[in-house]
């Protein structure tokens, strides 16, 4: 790990493969802020676009430092890469299809100023499709929730580019899981949270516009046969943290559960490569429920029925009968079934 450099109070990491039509912006969302010592630390993961060339010029106030990788080695492995190279006391993630918002970094020094103890800082993020300011919405919205139970219940209070992470505290949880395909920053925030930190979340402090891609990348590996699987293997880890600190509670337990259950049924997905096997792999899944003792042996059973069935591509044919049994373990199930989106990046 680089030394920390005490002029230097932002760390501004970006990973990026093949989105050369957005990085310009991108870039200079970062280099154009004013009133702050920083750096910004591009990390091109192999791409095979014209990213590189795509690079505006160095700024005169904001050093832009750039590091290819010899070959695609995924978000996480750009992005331990990135505070490999860090000097900043404070470390941000930006994705490179994605812009800060003006001015932020100083808003935000001020706030550190205010807060030096914190180990983050979270905050909010402007969706937009196109440009910014064309959709009124904000993520996430504010909740009175613990916010470790927000992230097993999938709510997510802040994505990858919300928090200012103090290095020295990121450094502590050595960075993103490389194993995992997708939701490696949930992975990161939960095993931050875990840990019981001091931070603080600014509401009213929207740090970075994020850019909606119905049809990404992320999204599609997020379904996966290995992510589904690894997803699972990653709440077991998750599992066994909170019971070496002290912290499973019942809502926990219950939110792991739906989790692991909605894991568990997607496996059907890929009934075509794994065959009769897809049912297995999915029962697999869910037996770290019973495992754990997530929930009662009844509701274990019955879960396993509920993963037979929606493995049964024999109901397909008979719409009916397919919405009746849905239903009988909806309402049996109650609130274990889940109600997200299944394919959350």
């Amino acid at each position: 790990m680089s030394e920390a450099d005490n002029s230097c109070t932002f760390s501004i990491v970006m990973p990026n493969y093949n989105k050369a039509d957005f990085v310009a912006d991108a870039v200079r969302s970062v280099i154009g802020q004013p009133g702050v010592k920083a750096e910004l630390i591009f990390i091109d993961d192999a791409s095979t676009d014209h990213s590189m060339s795509a690079l505006p010029q160095q700024s005169a106030e904001i050093a832009l430092r750039v590091f290819e990788q010899a070959e695609n080695l995924g978000a996480a492995a750009a992005r331990n890469r990135g505070l490999k190279e860090a000097r900043g006391s404070y470390v941000i993630f930006l994705d490179s299809d994605d812009l800060l918002v003006p001015g932020v970094l100083a808003e935000i020094q001020e706030d550190l100023q205010r807060y030096p103890e914190l180990d983050f800082l979270a905050h909010p993020m402007q969706l937009f499709a196109r440009e910014p300011g064309d959709m009124d919405q904000s993520l996430p919205a504010p909740s009175g929730k613990d916010d470790l139970l927000r992230f097993f219940e999938r709510e997510h209070p802040w994505l990858v580019s919300g928090p200012v992470w103090k290095r020295s505290f990121l450094m502590q949880l050595q960075g993103f899981d490389e194993r995992l395909t997708s939701q490696q920053d949930f992975d990161l925030h939960v095993r931050a949270l875990i840990e019981r930190p001091s931070y603080r979340f600014f509401p009213e402090r929207v740090i970075a516009c994020y850019r909606q891609e119905v049809d990404s990348l992320c999204r599609k590996s997020s379904q996966s046969m290995e992510s589904l699987q690894m997803r699972a293997e990653m709440l077991r880890r998750h599992l066994d943290l909170l019971e070496e600190r002290g912290l499973r509670t019942p809502l926990i337990d219950k939110a792991i559960a739906t989790y692991l259950l909605d894991l568990a049924q997607m496996m059907r997905w890929h009934k075509d490569k794994l065959g009769q096997r897809s049912a297995a792999a999915g029962l697999g899944i869910w037996l770290i429920a019973h495992n754990y003792r997530l929930v009662r042996p009844s509701d274990y059973s019955l879960g396993m029925a509920y993963i037979r069935f929606k493995h049964t591509m024999f109901y397909n044919r008979f719409p009916r009968v397919q919405r009746y049994l849905e239903e009988h373990y909806r309402e049996r199930l109650k609130s274990l079934i889940s109600t997200k989106e299944p394919a959350e990046a």
